[in-house]
């Protein structure tokens, strides 16, 4: 009897496991009784679409500039010929808008929400750096987001959110080997909830 409800057990994981890993590959929405304003929340480049009972599903979109060069560890003077810098700088243009088909979507029109965006990973060749240390014990990468941390529901415009990654230098030889002329995938998660005035 043990046998069959440890089974059971096991295969409703294994079910809410496999849903769970589809779900992170489509693309959703959710419908809430309530009245008020989904928020939105994905990592760079992939939308969440989370909606109200009026069926107000929002999405994020990006556009990205950013200034190129080699980076080197910020104690290290660059050579302006090898195209080294100390520090790369992007600048996202988020924007939080009620997704082309909604039902209502003025209903998005000026509600305000919060953003939040953080690092999620720092990938060369297939190994994360994010939580690596360098040298003096100090991030491998330092990351500073200037995040304004509120945003308006359907404004074109959207916020801009600056993003500089420096680094400090490896701790040692095969930290080196394994950092230098390769090239850094980095993964931020941006996430909107309407204000808690905004529902």
């Amino acid at each position: 009897m043990k046998t069959k409800t440890k089974k059971k057990r096991l295969s409703i994981m294994t079910i809410f496991i496999l849903a769970f890993m589809m779900i992170g590959t489509t693309a959703i929405t959710f419908a809430f009784w309530a009245a008020g304003i989904g928020g939105a929340d994905g990592d760079r480049g992939t939308d969440i679409d989370i909606g109200t009972g009026r069926q107000v599903t929002t999405e994020l979109t990006f556009a990205d500039s950013v200034t190129p060069g080699n980076l080197i560890p910020q104690t290290i003077a660059p050579r302006t010929e090898f195209n080294e810098v100390n520090e790369i700088v992007f600048a996202v243009t988020v924007r939080w808008m009620a997704e082309s088909g909604t039902d209502r979507p003025q209903d998005l029109d000026g509600v305000i929400g919060e953003l939040d965006v953080s690092t999620v990973s720092i990938v060369i060749e297939g190994r994360d750096f994010a939580n690596e240390t360098g040298r003096d014990g100090l991030g491998l990468f330092v990351i500073d987001i200037d995040n304004p941390g509120e945003i308006i529901g359907n404004d074109t415009d959207g916020v801009v959110v600056t993003i500089t990654v420096r680094m400090n230098e490896p701790r040692d030889r095969d930290q080196y080997i394994l950092v230098s002329g390769g090239t850094a995938r980095l993964i931020f998660n941006f996430a909107v909830e309407p204000a808690e005035n905004a529902v």
